[in-house]
């Protein structure tokens, strides 16, 4: 059999170039790479769309890679023991990561739990609850079904690393959980990057328990587990690399059905579904409604794709969820979480991400580590605006805060400050569509110092650094050629 195998895995090699020589494709696709020899991967794909054998030869080629314990593409996918499958390094260099050749360095760990710090101060004056929920990465539950020259060799990852903060950090480990309910059954499949549904059913009820004591609030939908469906799903390498072999997949069915819930649409619309339904991160931004919800809560969740299994315990549990994607992966699309945050007031915010994405850079380290002064318990104001004349910290300012024409500045050497540490600035403005501002620290005498930061449209949230060194002449603010109209509507000065 094996033998007959090795045969077939060698024929299955010549199978696309008969089938691209083959195709009606190919004479045009080979004069179009002679007048155009850059074109080649628009040719390529024009030729497989167009070669139904070459598709087919190739998912008969992993097939057979998958069955002999291997992979055609380790950048995409590794094969472990038992046909256990992991990502390659391709995603957010998964593999290095999970062998340890990847691990956060102190710079990165730096800079992620400042982004951390710097939201759960932001979130803790206004009293809003604050979780950071780390998904594990298949392999951190599943360390035994690596490649056996890999599955033993001890590892820190950068997981281990960013909890090693705790408790300054609000995060919680879930890896215990999942191992342990390894015992029952498979808490992920081998053909899929994320925890099965019942393996969100096990992560489930610690999660729970760490938000109910962050709410103060122990209402949630914990349910009993009834029975435990096994069925043949969800096989993420067929559509990756064309592995075509049945995926086990562990569901979850409750004692007891939770409520049903509304999806909430533009203009106040409503689309009533059944509990069990779940939001995938192609269905965010989704908003829900469950007036019988056990928690009369509001909770806004940052999340990937880790959270489609479990968004049916948050819908259920709560009164109202919204949930966005975090984008981690693609910064240039990154929620504005204070804009967020300030637009839904909820009771608690959930950033759910997966254990993978700590090798992207975290979200705007600098900008947090000023928030996270600025909003310190012992940080005092210094100044503000806009403010009532002779007010105690009222900051005079000149100009136009709509930046319609002239810059709109404020006198810096009004404000009694400590010169021993730097001093953080807040500014918050609304925009009607993209732009960037500059900020300049206007110096009498010497040269002055100018920043720019983006902005798009609504509401924005600025920090700036007033650092120890630098004048106490004036701050001038103003919009960068070609951008969209702005408002300013606050300015406050604090330091510690």
């Amino acid at each position: 059999m094996k033998r007959l195998l090795y045969i077939a895995f060698v024929l299955a090699l010549w199978l696309p170039l008969i089938a691209v020589a083959l195709s009606p494709r190919f004479p045009a696709a080979m004069r179009g790479l002679l007048a155009r020899t850059m074109d080649w991967n628009v040719e390529k794909d024009a030729l497989r769309r167009s070669t139904p054998l070459w598709n087919g030869a190739v998912s008969m080629y992993n097939t057979l890679a998958y069955r002999m314990g291997t992979s055609n593409n380790r950048g995409v996918a590794v094969v472990g023991k038992d046909g256990w499958v992991f990502l390659g390094d391709d995603f957010n260099r998964n593999f290095s990561q999970a062998i340890g050749r990847k691990t956060l360095s102190d710079a990165e760990l730096s800079d992620w739990s400042a982004a951390f710090r710097g939201q759960a101060a932001y979130l803790e004056q206004s009293h809003r609850a604050f979780l950071v929920v780390v998904a594990p990465a298949k392999w951190s539950v599943y360390r035994d079904k690596l490649p056996a020259w890999a599955s033993g060799r001890p590892v820190r990852t950068s997981l281990d690393r960013l909890l090693a903060v705790h408790p300054a950090l609000p995060m919680i480990d879930l890896r215990p959980a999942l191992i342990a309910g390894r015992q029952r059954d498979d808490t992920f499949s081998k053909l899929n990057t994320h925890w099965t549904g019942y393996g969100a059913w096990v992560a489930w009820n610690p999660l729970a328990d760490e938000i109910a004591r962050r709410l103060h609030d122990p209402r949630l939908w914990r349910p009993a587990l009834a029975s435990m469906p096994i069925s043949n799903e969800r096989n993420e390498y067929d559509a990756m690399l064309g592995v075509d072999v049945p995926n086990r997949w562990t569901g979850f069915v409750p004692a007891k059905p939770a409520t049903d819930y509304s999806i909430v649409g533009g203009a106040g619309r409503r689309a009533h579904v059944r509990w069990y339904n779940r939001t995938s991160l192609y269905d965010v931004p989704r908003a829900t409604e469950n007036a019988a919800a056990p928690s009369p809560r509001k909770v806004l969740v940052f999340r990937d794709s880790t959270g489609d299994e479990i968004s049916p315990f948050l819908q259920s549990s709560f009164r109202e969820v919204l949930q966005v994607a975090h984008a981690l992966d693609k910064p240039a699309s990154r929620p504005d979480f204070i804009a967020a945050v300030e637009a839904y007031a909820p009771d608690l915010v959930l950033v759910v991400l997966t254990e993978r994405y700590l090798s992207t850079p975290p979200p705007r380290p600098l900008y947090w580590r000023l928030a996270g002064a600025y909003y310190a318990k012992e940080a005092r104001e210094l100044g503000r605006w806009p403010s009532v004349a002779g007010e105690v910290g009222a900051m005079q300012a000149l100009g136009d805060p709509r930046l319609s024409g002239s810059a709109f500045s404020i006198d810096l050497g009004q404000v009694k400050r400590a010169r021993t540490n730097s001093a953080v600035m807040e500014v918050r403005a609304i925009a009607e569509g993209e732009g960037s501002l500059e900020f300049a620290i206007k110096c009498i005498d010497g040269p002055g110092r100018t920043v720019r930061d983006k902005y798009h449209p609504g509401l924005n949230v600025f920090f700036l650094e007033w650092r120890a060194d630098d004048c106490d002449g004036s701050l001038v603010l103003q919009r960068a050629a070609g951008s969209a109209r702005v408002e300013l509507q606050k300015v406050s000065l604090r330091q510690r």
